[in-house]
């Protein structure tokens, strides 16, 4: 009876999903370092850390939430210039007493934020199917350049769906999907417009998955260096992809959508997981309402780029 009671009474947590620093100072610091919690990632990190290392990332923080498979193995061995420094990372905090849990994703960024900030210039926080994509320079740093006084520059996502793929391609990720949401398209379906953030690590104080406050204000900077308020209400209209675009492949295959929903409590799919409705929903628009976008080949092709050796 009492176990019944603890079940059905028990208090409901709160979960901390921000995070607040306060502003720093110090010596020089250079480069960019991207953090990124994983779990069972085995099939795409590999792509993800040759690619964003060629893009001229210089350290990667990886956190790892309980990985089942290869994924660590094959991210230690991935890069040849760029670091990649591994935190085992599966743990659910929380506080029965004060009814709050703490969001695993934001205590892993907070704690690279906390603990390397003073080595770099740039940090980004990006999940594996993210990708970094310089519009027309070679690297992220030299698209970078002309922002470099900004504290804080957000990026919409840029959604790509199956591509038609019913079955997993053997071509890699950035290869075998091109087709993504047109720009003109209203959101449609809600969870598709979001953005992430490369920002100075100095300048944060107050820290979210995708919303990050620099300075304690309420202002952000597009990647064309124009300044607009970053709230809650934020439009499209505000943000650009002129400089720097983050592909997000959202669903992959068929295959893809079908093994996430399968596995659920994903890191990054477990609410989406548990909503099959909505996920087919978002990916049935994205597939719908779509256009060819090939700047990533494109960029690949302006370095020589092979990153599958």
């Amino acid at each position: 009876m009492l176990d019944l009671f603890s079940r059905v009474f028990r208090p409901k947590l709160a979960p901390i999903n921000t995070l607040d620093f306060t502003v720093r100072s110090g010596g020089e610091r250079s480069g960019i370092a991207i953090g990124a919690i994983v779990r069972d990632e085995s099939l795409y990190i590999d792509e993800w850390l040759k690619f964003h290392e060629m893009a001229g990332v210089d350290h990667f923080f990886i956190y790892d939430d309980g990985s089942e498979d290869d994924t660590i193995l094959i991210a230690q061995k991935a890069c040849k210039r760029a670091k990649v420094t591994v935190f085992p990372w599966s743990q659910r905090l929380k506080s029965l007493a004060s009814r709050v849990a703490i969001n695993n994703q934001i205590l892993a960024y907070g704690h690279c934020l906390e603990n390397f900030s003073h080595r770099f210039r740039w940090m980004s926080f990006l999940d594996i199917d993210e990708y970094l994509v310089p519009v027309e320079d070679i690297t992220i740093s030299d698209a970078l350049r002309e922002l470099d006084g900004i504290p804080l520059i957000v990026l919409p996502w840029v959604m790509f769906g199956t591509s038609g793929h019913a079955q997993r391609p053997p071509k890699p990720t950035i290869e075998a999907y091109t087709q993504r949401l047109t720009a003109s398209s209203k959101e449609g379906v809600r969870g598709l417009f979001n953005v992430k953030c490369i920002f100075d690590p100095f300048t944060v104080t107050r820290l979210h998955v995708h919303r990050i406050k620099v300075n304690n204000g309420p202002y952000a900077w597009n990647d064309r260096g124009d300044r607009f308020l970053f709230t809650s209400a934020l439009k499209p209209i505000s943000l650009s992809a002129s400089r720097i675009q983050l592909n997000h492949y959202y669903s992959r295959s068929r295959e893809d959508v079908e093994e996430k929903i399968a596995k659920g409590g994903g890191t990054y799919t477990s609410r989406a997981a548990r909503d099959r409705k909505l996920l087919e929903q978002r990916i049935a628009f994205i597939d719908s309402n779509c256009t060819t976008d090939t700047k990533i080949l494109d960029y690949l092709s302006r370095v020589n780029g092979a990153i599958y050796s």
